[in-house]
C-alpha cells in the first residue's frame, strides 16, 4: 500500500514546540539582559549572541528542514536546491551549537 499525496504540515505539537523554544529562551535571556544592563557591554553581548545561536539559529534551520522536507513529500524529486539546503544546514547546526557554548563560556568566565 503506497502513500501518496503526503505532506509534511506545521501541526500543533510543532507550533507550541516552537513557541515554548521562544518564549522561555527569549524571555530568560530578556530578564539577564536587563540585569546586566549598567555593566559592561561585552556581557551584554555574549547574552545576545547566546540568544541568537540557542533561539534564532535553530528555529530557522528547523524552518529549513521543514520546507525542504515538504518539497520531498510534495512529490518532487531530489531537487538540487533541496539536497544543497540540507548539506549546508548540518554545518550550520554544528557551528550554532558551537558558538551557542562558546558564548556560554564567555558568559561564565567574564567574572
Amino acid at each position: 500500500m503506497a502513500i501518496t499525496n503526503v505532506r509534511p504540515r506545521i501541526g500543533m505539537v510543532w507550533v507550541l514546540v516552537l513557541a515554548l523554544s521562544w518564549i522561555f529562551p527569549t524571555t530568560g535571556i530578556a530578564l539577564a539582559i536587563w540585569t546586566e544592563r549598567a555593566g559592561p557591554w561585552v556581557r551584554i553581548a555574549s547574552w545576545i549572541s547566546l540568544w541568537v545561536f540557542s533561539v534564532l539559529t535553530p528555529t530557522l534551520s528547523a524552518l529549513t528542514i521543514h520546507r525542504a522536507l515538504a518539497r520531498f513529500a510534495g512529490g518532487a524529486r531530489w531537487e538540487e536546491r533541496s539536497l544543497d539546503e540540507l548539506d549546508r544546514l548540518r554545518s550550520f547546526l554544528l557551528l550554532s551549537a558551537n558558538m551557542a557554548f562558546l558564548s556560554a563560556c564567555a558568559l561564565i568566565f567574564q567574572h
